[in-house]
């Protein structure tokens, strides 16, 4: 554990995991604590690395719904850069048990928040200042115009996405959406059902004013929901599409002049 906390992310999750069963360890236990003590010996030469100009702190937060199958709780992980190397890195059980994926990315977004200021306070004590602290939001359409994921409430720290690989693709989740929904959504974006709503939440990311706007492959090729990446908490059927054969990437001149045209258009080149 005192190589995890002081030089080790990488081996974070592994040991967090198999720390759980210190008090009653079996044989299966013991051979995973041997492998990742070979993986150690094999990168030992491995080191982190400070070095640059960026001296402006950075954190990634994500959790995992339901991924202790044990306690039927969520684990939460993240890390913090700082001059180009992590500086500040967890990955443990959530206390509370989440009933949904989206709880347990609240109470992990919580917890990060709570150490990202201490760091900024840390950091500034020491002549750092720290006036830009980005986050993320996804596009969404739910509730009514306060939503903060709502376009016309977007800020300019912010990284804003259409989606990941968690997440269904835009046509996935349309074909999905509650007719009440699905027509607010085409009253905010001012288009109809002719429209490509693909291509309309696209625009819609690309067009505030966030600094960073992040657009899937999926989304651009317009690909419904059997394309989808990964559904969290289920062990079978994630990460197995691929680019079909008939499909060329070398064909696909129109949406990339296309997506050109709009980062173009929106100063994002």
């Amino acid at each position: 554990m005192f190589v995890v906390i002081c030089t080790r992310p990488d081996i974070a999750q592994a040991v967090g995991v198999v720390s759980r069963y210190m008090e009653n360890a079996c044989k299966e236990h013991w051979n995973t604590i041997k492998r990742i003590l070979r993986y150690i010996k094999w990168t030992s030469n491995v080191a982190l690395y400070y070095g640059g100009s960026n001296l402006l702190i950075n954190g990634y937060v994500d959790s995992d719904y339901v991924g202790d199958l044990d306690k039927n709780k969520s684990t939460t992980g993240y890390v913090f850069k700082f001059a180009g190397g992590a500086v500040n890195w967890v990955s443990k059980l959530q206390s509370v048990m989440a009933t949904s994926t989206t709880e347990a990315e609240y109470v992990a977004a919580t917890h990060v928040s709570k150490e990202a200021i201490w760091l900024k306070m840390l950091l500034e004590e020491l002549g750092h200042n720290q006036d830009f602290v980005p986050f993320s939001l996804a596009l969404g359409f739910g509730s009514d115009y306060r939503n903060p994921h709502m376009p016309h409430n977007h800020e300019s720290n912010q990284v804003v996405y259409t989606g990941t690989h968690d997440n269904d693709t835009i046509q996935g989740w349309w074909s999905n959406l509650m007719e009440q929904e699905r027509s607010n959504v085409l009253k905010y974006l001012r288009i109809t059902e002719k429209d490509e709503i693909a291509w309309a939440l696209i625009q819609a990311a690309a067009a505030p004013i966030a600094q960073t706007a992040v657009i899937t492959t999926l989304d651009v090729l317009g690909l419904d929901g059997s394309a989808r990446m990964n559904i969290p908490a289920t062990q079978h059927g994630n990460w197995s599409w691929r680019i079909p054969n008939s499909m060329s990437f070398d064909t696909l001149e129109t949406e990339a002049l296309r997506l050109r045209d709009m980062v173009s258009m929106y100063g994002r080149m």
